[in-house]
Parts: structure tokens; sequence; C-alpha cells
């Protein structure tokens, strides 16, 4: 059993006038071409949609059910339509950002919602992906937009400042040689670290910074490095 829009349509207007001649006029039908089709209607149920009066058509109970499905199609349309229309004349846009874990967890938790706010006709689609995969993604314009570290490879996209997130280096208090100072870390490559879990991209980044300097940084088991 298949009802088209134009059917659904034509349905709802008949049964809400009363008239099946009326309710062509609406739709635009020759009153043949509509009584044809509210037949048709009809014979694919296999029960009849209307109760035919002197002063015109009322919905039988089959009738009146398939007039609030009607009217919840058409709702859905008109709402899809109002959606569509407005993203046609640029009133409303959706952006696809890839970020990494530390701009997703630590920038965006306060930027976001209130960017969203000031915004309504924006949808920002959120994905977290390690800094090289955003890179990627927005090279191959899978994300419109990405929120990654300058060490990812990113020379040729269009980069602009975002956060300046520094490392640091957490140690004792009474540590000797440390006190007041920027440490470069060719200068602690012979320390143990506490670092992050294998396979985050940070620590990863870390590693491969060490292993370039000369050194070694490798998470073990309890993510010492």
């Amino acid at each position: 059993m298949r009802f088209d829009l134009v059917d659904l349509r034509l349905f709802l207007l008949v049964a809400e006038r009363g008239s099946i001649t009326h309710g062509a006029e609406l739709a635009g039908l020759a009153l043949a071409s509509a009584s044809a089709r509210i037949k048709g209607m009809e014979e694919r149920l296999g029960a009849p949609l209307l109760e035919r009066r002197r002063r015109g058509v009322v919905p039988t109970a089959a009738g009146q059910a398939l007039l609030h499905h009607a009217r919840a199609v058409q709702n859905q349309i008109e709402a899809m339509t109002g959606d569509l229309a407005a993203y046609a004349t640029g009133l409303r846009a959706r952006v696809r950002l890839m970020a990494n874990t530390a701009a997703t967890a630590e920038l965006l938790r306060e930027i976001l919602p209130a960017f969203l706010v000031a915004h309504p006709g924006i949808d920002i689609e959120l994905d977290e992906r390690p800094s090289h995969e955003i890179a990627q993604a927005v090279a191959s314009g899978a994300a419109d937009l990405g929120i990654a570290a300058t060490w990812a490879g990113l020379a040729h996209l269009e980069q602009k400042p975002f956060f300046i997130d520094r490392l640091v280096v957490i140690a004792a208090r009474n540590r000797p040689g440390l006190e007041g100072r920027t440490v470069n870390l060719t200068e602690l490559l012979g320390e143990s670290f506490v670092g992050l879990s294998t396979g985050h991209a940070l620590q990863e980044h870390i590693a491969r910074q060490a292993a370039r300097l000369g050194g070694r940084c490798a998470p073990a088991a309890h993510g010492r490095c």
C-alpha cells in the first residue's frame, strides 16, 4: 500500500473542506483527477476513506486514521522546507569541526556553548581526532575546520592561532638546576618521566621530539618514559 505526497495532500484538503470539489481546487487538480486519486487510495487500502453525504464528505474511521498521519507528514514537509530554505538563503550553516583532545576537553567546553547561543543559525558537528588526522581531514575536505597542534604538518593549510598550550615539567621544588629558569627538553632526556598513556597523540609527539634530539622517551606499562 503506497500513497504519494500528492495523494496525502489532496486527502488532507478534501477532509478539512468536507468537499472533493473544494479540495481538488486547492490542490490544483481537476475534479475527475482528484476523484480518481481518492478512489485509487481506497482500492489500495481496501476500505472506504470518505463517506459521501448530501452536503459533502466526511472521513470514515479509516479516513480519520489517515488524516492523522497525513497531517503529521505535512507538518514534517513544512519543517523540512523551512530548514532547507534557511540553508539556501545563507541563514543556516553546518560546520564540520575536528579538534584534538586538549582543545575538546579544555577549550571548546567553555567556548562552544557560548558561540552556539550567539549564532543560532550555525550548527557545529564536532569530532575529536588526533592532530595529524585533523590535518589530513581538512586537506581532503572531510572537515571544514580543525584545531590541531602545529607539529601535525599544517604547512599546506591556511592557519590562524587559536590558543598557546605550553608544556611544562613538574618537579620537586628543591630539585637542583631547575630553579627559576626555562628548561629545554634536551636537558631532561636522561630523566625518567611520568607520561601519558600509550598511543596518546601528545605523548607520541613528545617521543618523536625526544628521538629527533637524540634521546629516548617512550611510555612503559605504568606510564613512565
